[in-house]
């Protein structure tokens, strides 16, 4: 995102992986960070140094190479034996290609991640990479699901990842979702602000964003057109609402605002459609604690994502601690 949020229906207005192309998707060669937090391919994950800016190898990025801020509670020297838990925050559509540094916009999360004992990874994911594996293009989900977590492992950072959480906004609110739903039990928390929740139920959304970022062609690269039989039940298989199920065993905090512009709006029904969906399935259940925030005012924008974060961590840190 660049200085405004964007999202599909307006160019207006969270993870995790981005290097975007002019085509939809894949990464191209990977831009130097708009500042310098210490870039490194091989990081030193020994000393006192806390903050991390990785460009990450990814051959399902096409060969390119992936940036990943990652920042530690403390030195690694302070780690706990098994490491420290983990909250993946995944960034919204965007016109930026350093949408790793947009987190410093969410006001105490450094802080309150710190004080927890709580490393962060903010990865990119595509200007509009959607946190999937494209039919053509970028594996963004393989990236994220598996190469770096397996780079983060062979380097040394001190990660329990038997405990890790997801958080996203806008588009990063559909990572967070359809990545904890279609790997049931990976993650033990989901953090879920103005998500596109239920993307079948107003596709325009997503294809105009595809449409917006990259070209008109690329809008069935994705996950192929939803009028289609086969296009559907592509659609279906990254779609939130028709996931539920997998988010069982989750600590679960849905967010959006109401009287917050057309945008906001509609994901907010998509919200509301799938709580009402996950409490008629039975969230006890499924042992899924249920936060729903849906009935207080707020726009599409930082200023309600990063007071709707701050008041859902709690949750999340108590859930990664069980």
């Amino acid at each position: 995102m660049g200085k405004k949020p964007r999202h599909a229906l307006a160019a207006l207005l969270i993870t995790v992986a981005l290097v975007s192309s002019a085509t939809p998707g894949p990464a191209a060669a990977a831009p130097k960070p708009t500042e310098s937090l210490g870039a490194v391919v091989s990081p030193q994950v020994a000393g006192d140094r806390r903050d991390f800016d990785l460009a990450v190898p990814s051959s399902a990025a096409g060969g390119s190479v992936v940036w990943v801020r990652v920042l530690l509670p403390a030195p690694a020297s302070q780690a706990p034996s098994g490491g420290w838990p983990v909250v993946f925050l995944l960034h919204g559509t965007t016109d930026s290609t350093a949408e790793r540094y947009v987190w410093r916009k969410f006001a105490g999360l450094f802080d309150a991640a710190a004080s927890s004992g709580v490393v962060l990874v903010m990865p990119e994911g595509g200007k509009a990479g959607y946190y999937s594996d494209w039919n053509t293009g970028s594996k963004w989900e393989t990236f994220h699901l598996g190469e770096l977590p397996r780079y983060l492992k062979a380097q040394g950072f001190p990660i329990d990842f038997n405990r890790k959480a997801l958080a996203g906004y806008s588009m990063g609110g559909f990572g967070a979702l359809s990545y904890a739903a279609r790997h049931p039990e990976r993650f033990k928390a989901v953090v879920a602000l103005s998500p596109v929740a239920n993307p079948l139920r107003n596709p325009s959304m997503v294809l105009n964003d595809l449409r917006d970022v990259y070209s008109s062609g690329a809008r069935y690269r994705l996950w192929g057109n939803p009028k289609t039989k086969t296009g559907a039940k592509t659609w279906k298989k990254h779609d939130p609402y028709y996931l539920a199920k997998g988010l069982r065993g989750t600590y679960l905090y849905l967010y959006a605002g109401k009287n917050g512009g057309s945008v906001e709006s509609a994901l907010r029904a998509q919200t509301i459609k799938l709580a009402k969906r996950l409490k008629s399935l039975g969230t006890a259940k499924l042992k899924i604690t249920l936060r729903t925030h849906t009935s207080s005012n707020g726009t599409h924008s930082y200023k309600y994502w990063s007071a709707q974060l701050k008041s859902a961590w709690p949750g999340v840190v108590a859930a990664l601690k069980k």
